[in-house]
């Protein structure tokens, strides 16, 4: 990233007021074991692209995905300290990074009851937090879909992954009016 632009925000007459994006300095990410490539990128290039320096914790189920990656970032170049990899188990390693107190930001990404967990480990340092907690996603069908194109994009919308995907589809919203046409062609 080669522009990072602040904002001048209007005030009283004759004051000026600006804001400056700077670095968090240390930020803390913990990844879950889904997607183990596609989260590494999605965490590590915001926080880097910003100047901060970053301490990753993949699940312990996607570990090698995650330290292969960060050996090609080092191959590629990163400076030495920006991308650290930290593996483990998320009751040791995880709880350690989330309550440390160098660590300046913390995003995780995995079960509700673990982020409550991330996020009081955190509060200890008045540590921000970002949660990614997944979700209970809505597949929405009006009565002007292609009911059968609908009913096939619902169904893989909670099996992908076997439905592990923050973006699974695990609930279903049908125009009342094409509920009947609709729910035999979701059965099948």
């Amino acid at each position: 990233a080669d522009k990072f632009h602040g904002e001048v925000i209007p005030y009283l007459n004759d004051y000026s007021v600006t804001l400056v994006r700077e670095p968090l300095g240390v930020t803390a990410h913990i990844t879950p074991w889904n997607y183990p490539a596609q989260m590494f990128g999605r965490t590590l290039a915001p926080a880097l692209a910003m100047g901060n320096a970053v301490v990753l914790k993949p699940a312990e189920e996607a570990c090698l995905v995650t330290l292969e990656l960060a050996q090609l970032a080092h191959e590629a170049g990163f400076p030495a300290g920006s991308l650290n990899i930290v593996t483990g188990y998320g009751e040791l390693a995880g709880a350690a990074l989330t309550r440390h107190p160098d660590i300046n930001f913390v995003s995780f990404t995995g079960s509700p009851e673990v982020g409550r967990l991330v996020q009081e480990s955190a509060a200890i340092h008045h540590i921000p937090v970002v949660l990614e907690l997944g979700g209970k996603s809505p597949q929405i069908v009006f009565e002007d879909a292609d009911l059968a194109k609908a009913a096939h994009a619902v169904c893989r919308a909670i099996v992908q992954n076997t439905g592990q995907t923050c973006s699974a589809g695990s609930r279903v919203i049908v125009q009342k009016s094409v509920w009947e046409r609709f729910k035999p062609l979701l059965v099948q």
